[in-house]
This record gives structure tokens, sequence and C-alpha cells, in this order.
């Protein structure tokens, strides 16, 4: 059992709050779900509740009351993991602790779990270090550990990251039928809808300065649609009561300078005057009636604004423009062979997702395809790749953007920029230190001013938010260029992607 009672999250530099007086009990069967824009402190929220290390960022305030042990699934399990071997993962803490002997009366287990999860004998080696599994890969890994260990109750960061569709399917139904309690971040719609039965939401508001934080014991469906109830509800009653302070000013104000008028007229007949002072000291008071009632008046509901940023029409590709013709004999990686032939040709405009099972090369295919656009002249490519995080430095976000010197250039990044909901401040920020979805965002945006026409894009969406993935997909459904995507986002691919291809140790198939 998790327990929070009025739990008030602040980071200290910037003195801004990501949580406010946010309660919640979290018993067996429940599975709640953290959702909120990028950047709103989910992964830190989970982080704080987890332990797994001291947070020097924030501070807080509030009670957290847990009984037993906690399982964390990191969402950058190789940042901390990536130079110990599988049997170390499995078997310590921490990387730096030693080996606990009592895991290994419980080995026989391991081969088991590694068989739920779809992890392939040829693929597979206890003396592999992380460093050398996919994303995907990597992320089962951390599955099966969590499932190795007794642990109590169970805290997932973006548990579906670059996994294939038959373990997406294994967690799910895992999320779904575990007794023990479940808290967890995804950008995964269909999990969201599926398994959640309680929502957490992290709203920021003025200016990302405070926080609202909201907790409903419902479904994400039902929750999508009370939140759009309660703020066209409060919407409305905060207008009604503006229009309604609005017209008794107008009446106020005309009897005022009626009374005015009057007063000024009668000021040779002291009886009349008398009458008109004692009226004028009513208008006074209930002038000041007005005043405090404009300042008790329902505050207008801030919208979560989804992000809204576009493609320039002048990056369209013929629809009949032959972008790829691209084959291989074979996809390998340091002299292993990862699949069988590949032979495929993309057209202008045409949308491609490939999926495939984790480890069969589909990173890996796509790099190939970057390589082979290099010294290309007659198209624009924008490359993310799944791994961007260690890409973005202590340059600032402007900085990676690339902007021209001229101001126009910058004025324009800066516009865009407030589209996708960063701050002013966050615009001179390190990019190292911004979200995992925010870095999502800056790679969009940077496609957007380079005036890409033709997008490769490795799990794209890994890292967003549900909220705004409804403006992601509409982005790219609407871009008239070339995208060549790896992705198992459900929802994403059936959104945007009109070609699916499947790779596989026999190679790249048409599904």
């Amino acid at each position: 059992m998790l327990v929070l009672d009025k739990v008030s999250i602040n980071l200290t530099k910037e003195d801004h709050r990501l949580v406010d007086h946010l309660s919640f009990t979290l018993n067996p069967g429940d599975k709640y779900a953290i959702i909120g824009h990028e950047g709103t402190g989910k992964s830190t929220v989970l982080k704080e509740l987890a332990g797994v290390e001291p947070l020097d960022y924030i501070e807080r305030q509030g009670t957290i009351i847990c009984q037993g042990k906690i399982g964390y699934l990191d969402q950058d399990i190789k940042a901390q993991w990536q130079d110990c071997d599988v049997e170390s993962f499995f078997l310590k803490e921490t990387p730096s602790a030693a080996i606990n002997p009592d895991y290994y009366q419980s080995w026989h287990r391991i081969a088991a779990l590694l068989e739920d999860v779809g992890f392939s004998q040829e693929a597979f080696s206890f003396e592999k270090k992380l460093s050398d599994f996919s994303g995907g890969e990597v992320i089962k890994l951390g599955i099966v550990r969590l499932l190795f260990h007794d642990y109590d109750l169970f805290l997932l960061d973006e548990p579906t990251n670059d996994l294939d569709f038959p373990t997406i399917a294994f967690l799910e139904q895992f999320m779904l039928t575990e007794s023990r309690p479940i808290l967890f971040v995804s950008h995964d719609v269909r999990l969201l809808e599926r398994v959640a039965n309680g929502i957490i939401h992290i709203q920021r508001t003025h200016k990302h300065t405070d926080a609202q934080t909201y907790f409903e014991k419902i479904c994400y469906a039902d929750y999508r649609d009370l939140r759009e109830k309660h703020y066209q509800s409060r919407y409305q009653i905060a207008v009604k009561e503006r229009q309604d302070h609005q017209r008794k000013l107008a009446r106020w104000r005309a009897i005022y300078q009626s009374v005015e008028h009057a007063q000024n007229q009668a000021v040779r007949t002291p009886s009349t005057a008398r009458l008109l002072k004692k009226k004028m000291k009513t208008m006074k008071a209930q002038e000041r009636r007005l005043d405090k009632a404009e300042k008790t008046m329902t505050a207008i509901p801030e919208k979560e604004e989804g992000i809204e940023i576009w493609f320039d029409k002048s990056v369209a590709l013929p629809a009949k423009k032959r972008v790829m013709d691209f084959t291989l004999e074979a996809l390998t990686i340091a002299d292993r062979q990862l699949s069988g032939p590949i032979d495929f040709t993309v057209m202008g405009q045409e949308k491609v997702v490939i999926t495939g099972p984790n480890g069969s090369g589909k990173t890996t295919l796509l790099k190939a395809i970057y390589r082979a656009f290099n010294g290309r002249d007659d198209i624009s490519v924008g490359y993310m790749p799944q791994d961007y995080h260690h890409l973005f430095t202590h340059q600032t976000v402007l900085e990676f953007l690339a902007v021209e010197s001229s101001k126009e250039a910058e004025a324009k990044a800066r516009k865009m920029l407030g589209a996708l909901q960063f701050e002013r401040e966050e615009m001179v920020k390190p990019t190292v230190a911004l979200s995992g979805g925010q870095k999502a965002k800056l790679y969009f945006l940077k496609m957007v001013l380079d005036q890409n026409n033709v997008l490769l894009l490795d799990e794209p969406t890994r890292n967003l938010s549900p909220l705004n993935m409804p403006e992601i997909a509409r982005l790219l459904k609407e871009f008239q260029g070339s995208i060549i995507a790896v992705s198992h986002d459900r929802a994403f691919i059936e959104a945007v992607f009109d070609t699916m291809v499947h790779l596989d140790k026999n190679g790249l198939k048409k599904v």
C-alpha cells in the first residue's frame, strides 16, 4: 500500500511548484496513471516515491507512507546500468552493490520470465552488457527484473517504451491481472484506456510557476470526459459572472452619472443637495460592493492548450516522386546477421511505419537509410534517433535549433516554442535539463524550422504526453513529405501511417 497525504513538491532553484497537495491511497488492485504535459514533473514524482536516489533539486512537504518493497522501472535504464552485465542487473540492488546470493534460489524463474517477454535464446546472454541490447530489449530486461524480485508494489515510468507488439500485449495483460498495486506514467493511450482505474493529473499553471494536481478514481476515458465537462462548466460560470457584473456596473454608472449631474445642478438648493449627497453616498457603497464582488468571481479556468506547430507547405514533395529505392542482401551489426534481404521503395508523401520484434534491427535499418540519404540535394532529411537524450548538452534551446542571427528568425523560433508550451526562461535553458518529452518536442520543431521534407523517426512518441498525441498525429498526418518511422505506438500508427512493413529475421515485408 502507498499513501500520499497533502504532498507538495517544489523545484528548489526555480521556486516552482510541481505538485500541489496531492492525496491518494494506492491499494491492491489499483492501477493509477499519472498524466500531464511534458515537463510537469511526472518522472520526478515517481523517482521521489521510489526513493532510488536523493533528489537535491526538489523540496517535499506532506506525508508519504509505504508498506512494502517498491519495484521501480526507470525510463532510462541504460543511464545507470549500461556498463553492467545482465547477471549483475538481475542480482544486484544497484550497479555498485554486491551480488545478493539469496537471489540464486529463484534463478530458475529467469528462463521462464525471459520467454514470457519474448527473448530469443540466440539474442540473450547473461554475460552481455546492457549497452549491447536494443532499447526495447533493455525494457524487457527491466520488466523481467521487476517480476523476478518479490516486490509489493510497482512504479513504472513509460513501461511500453520501444517494446514490440507481443511484449506490449504481455505487459498489458500482466498489469490488468496483477493484484499488487501499480502506479505508472505512460504516453500509450491504449494502455491508459485499458489498464488505468485511477488518474492523477499534474497540471502547471500561471506560466508554469504554480501547480494544480487532481486525483480521480475513474478510468482514463471517463476522466477525459469529466475534465472537459468540468472545464466547460467552470468556464461558463466564470463568463456568466462577468457578464452579470458588467450589466450591474453599466447600470451603476448610468445612475451615478445621473446623480452626479443632478448634484452639479442643485448647488443652490440645500434640501435637494442633501438628498443627492445621501444618494451619492449610497452609490459609493454600491461601488465598493461591486469591486468586492469582482474580486471573488470564479476564476476563468486555464485551458491546457495543445501544441500547435505546422510544416510550411513549401516542403511538399510530389506524390509520384521516388524518394528512395533501398536494397540490402542482409541487415547486419558487428558481423551478426539481424535479418534477411531488404528491398522497399518510398514515394513522395508516403508515410511508412516499420514494426517488428525487439532486436530485429529496426533502429539499425533506420540508421542505414539515413546514411543512404547523405549527399542527396533533392531532399531535406530530418532524423530523430531513438537514443536522442545523450545528444542534448549544455547548449541552450535556441542554440540547439540553430536559429540564425537575424531577429526575425529568432522571433519565429520563440513564437513556435511558445506554441509548444515552452516558457520564455526555458528557451535559454540548457537542453540537457529538459524532460524527455520536451526534448522530443524540440526535435519536431527543429525539423519544422529546417524545412525537412523527409522525416526519419525512431519511436518518436516514446516520451510525449498522451494529451499532446492528437496534435502530433495531426502534424504528421498533414505533412506533405515522406515519413519513415519505427513505432509500436498503436494509436499513433492508426492515426498517421498508410503503409506498414514488418522486419524480422527473414527480411522486410509489407503488412
